[in-house]
């Protein structure tokens, strides 16, 4: 679950598909010049992009921070989350998750995977991070 999430984002920010956020075609136009500017190095792919512009967002243009300004802030609320996570699951990644190398979310998908075993405090900070990164569904 947590993986998809993690995959989910990295769409999303490649092409701008989250709630609130501009399109694909109206970032790479508002953030022309940004993008070669800070960005040209970067492969369009695994949500590159949008994590190289959120790096930059200080120096960002006008019409480019408001392009993406919506993934900005689900990127920070992603990695704040991100952050009390680790915090408090640190034993259990300890204990159960040793051998995981990090990166690419495998801490995560570890602990996802151990969930009858780590601590309730640990399960909820997972979910907590899974809802951080689905788009909010909104009735019709």
């Amino acid at each position: 679950m947590l993986n998809k999430s993690i995959k989910f984002i990295s769409f999303a920010l490649a092409t701008g598909a989250l709630s609130g956020t501009a399109s694909a075609q109206d970032i790479l136009e508002s953030c022309e010049s940004d993008i070669a500017a800070y960005c040209s190095a970067v492969t369009l792919e695994d949500g590159r992009l949008g994590s190289c512009l959120y790096a930059h967002t200080d120096s960002l243009t006008d019409d480019c921070y408001a392009a993406t300004e919506g993934t900005s802030t689900i990127l920070e609320t992603f990695f704040d989350r991100l952050t009390s996570v680790h915090e408090v699951c640190a034993v259990d990644i300890q204990e159960h998750c040793a051998g995981i190398i990090e990166g690419g979310g495998r801490i995560m998908v570890c602990l996802s995977a151990k969930n009858e075993e780590i601590d309730p405090a640990c399960n909820q900070g997972i979910s907590l991070l899974s809802a951080a990164l689905a788009p909010e569904v909104v009735p019709e």
